[in-house]
């Protein structure tokens, strides 16, 4: 009954293949991922594996063979068609049962139906891509920080306001802010992450050729699906003439 509720709310079922019968027993939450309802329902071997892609069936077939003939583990990735028609992607890992010889006796499995995740990492690659593309192609500085302070992403074109890029800075989010400057920065990412508000700060930057550059910096709080920050993202815009004696008005 314990098996039975966790594989209910985690969605993982297990299997299991005699090696010399080749009979194969699954549970309720196999079938369900199969697109089955389990009540008096018995499924073979060779059913199964007609349901996947014809390539992932032939693969996973064989990946069974060589299972039972050397006796290692493995795992596997593959494509399901379900009786109405639609595609899920699924993922199984097995392993061995043997006898007091070590003889393989039987294959033990699970199976996790992963289509959901595959789709929410397919829509934040696309995301990575999109937001990637926009800062690699403006002349604002755009960068992520992570709330330990690290970056392991700063766009281009930092390198033309202040002459370095990310792989010559140490990864902290800090390294180009003026040392006597540095505590306003850190207070301006602290307050974004406790309002949930955009902040915005003028500083001193440092050239890498010595120069102090004057910059405008609007710091945003990202949350994750639980409400927590996960990172703030920066922009950083050049207003060194903004800042210079005698700057006229502009718009």
């Amino acid at each position: 009954e314990t098996l039975h509720l966790v594989e209910q709310m985690s969605g993982v079922g297990h299997w299991r293949l005699e090696r010399v019968s080749r009979v194969l027993e699954a549970s309720d939450e196999v079938y369900r991922i199969y697109g089955f309802s389990p009540d008096g329902l018995t499924m073979t071997l060779d059913e199964a594996l007609a349901m996947h892609a014809p390539e992932d069936g032939e693969r996973m077939r064989a990946l069974i063979v060589q299972g039972m003939e050397d006796g290692k583990p493995f795992h596997a990735k593959l494509k399901l068609v379900r009786p109405d028609g639609e595609e899920r992607s699924v993922v199984t890992h097995v392993g061995m049962e043997r006898d007091e010889q070590g003889r393989v006796l039987a294959m033990l499995g699970v199976l996790q139906d992963v289509t959901d995740q595959d789709k929410m990492l397919e829509r934040a690659r696309r995301d990575e891509g999109r937001y990637r593309l926009l800062a690699e192609n403006v002349s604002d500085v755009l960068t992520r920080v992570k709330m330990d302070g690290s970056s392991k992403y700063i766009s281009p074109a930092i390198k033309h306001l202040l002459g370095w890029t990310l792989e010559e800075m140490s990864g902290q989010s800090t390294d180009y802010v003026h040392p006597e400057d540095k505590h306003l920065v850190l207070k301006a990412i602290g307050q974004a992450v406790k309002t949930g508000t955009p902040t915005r700060l003028e500083h001193r930057a440092l050239h890498r050729d010595g120069r102090t550059v004057w910059v405008e910096c609007t710091f945003k709080a990202l949350k994750d699906e639980h409400g927590h920050v996960d990172d703030v993202v920066v922009v950083i815009r050049d207003m060194t003439r903004r800042m210079e004696p005698g700057a006229g008005f502009n718009i």
